[in-house]
């Protein structure tokens, strides 16, 4: 596996899901 893929799939998973995250620790108003 090369490391410009890995690092891609990384970098997508990270922008996928960091606003999963955001929106689970952040409390409803």
């Amino acid at each position: 596996m090369n490391n410009k893929y890995y690092l891609a799939t990384v970098l997508l998973a990270l922008g996928a899901f960091s606003p999963l995250y955001g929106v689970q620790n952040t409390p409803p108003p």
